[in-house]
């Protein structure tokens, strides 16, 4: 929907010209999400609906990491009745996600790290409007993200991160009208953002907080 607004630590990941969201995260680097529906601060805008925030893990004074494996095959799911119809049975590769963080302190009630990576490669079955002609659409995807925390003392601290989610789609339709596969594409989307935050305290009555971002998204092809 256009009338949210979607966050990453504070930061939008709304694209500006179709209004969706850029998927600037990786899924197991997410600690908590903060859902805002009423009564929203004025602090956040371009909105008529609500307001999502999620909130990417930090890392810590001990070592944590996980490692998981998400694996599904076109195969394994039944046909839709479109399909059983013309006799179409699905066909494609093991489908492959794998995702793996990593965190921990860099100086010990100073400074921490926190890794995150994700690779996927997935082969979905699919059919053209109108002749149902069948055919395979693949898509790479490599995530990264990379953040740093620190403590300058009890009342002030800074934090910066930085997430390349480029995204390879092979042999999808240039449009939904397309019949034949003659209009079957390979096409690209960069999608790399980075940002630097401070929080403080400055008086017991007086808080600080500074954020600063930049995110570039792209069609390709």
């Amino acid at each position: 929907a256009y009338d949210n607004v979607f966050m990453v630590n504070g930061v939008y990941i709304t694209e500006n010209l179709f209004g969706d969201f850029d998927n600037l995260f990786i899924e197991d680097a997410i600690a908590e999400t903060q859902v805002l529906t009423s009564g929203v601060s004025a602090e956040y805008g371009r909105f008529s609906g609500g307001v999502i925030n999620a909130i990417t893990k930090s890392g810590g004074n001990n070592f944590t990491g996980s490692v998981r494996a998400d694996l599904t095959k076109a195969d394994w799911r039944e046909e839709t009745p479109y399909e059983k119809d013309r006799g179409i049975e699905r066909e494609g590769d093991l489908n492959k996600i794998y995702q793996a963080t990593l965190g921990g302190p860099v100086l010990r009630d100073k400074l921490w790290f926190f890794l995150a990576g994700q690779q996927e490669e997935t082969d979905n079955p699919l059919v053209l409007a109108v002749t149902g002609i069948p055919f395979n659409t693949v898509q790479k995807n490599d995530r990264w993200q990379a953040q740093l925390s620190g403590a300058i003392n009890a009342s002030h601290s800074v934090q910066a991160s930085y997430t390349d989610n480029s995204t390879d789609q092979l042999n999808v339709r240039s449009s939904s009208r397309v019949i034949d596969e003659a209009g079957l594409i390979d096409r690209n989307f960069p999608n790399v953002g980075w940002s630097v935050a401070y929080n403080g305290v400055l008086t017991n009555s007086l808080f600080g907080e500074v954020r600063y971002s930049e995110k570039e998204f792209g069609f390709r092809n």
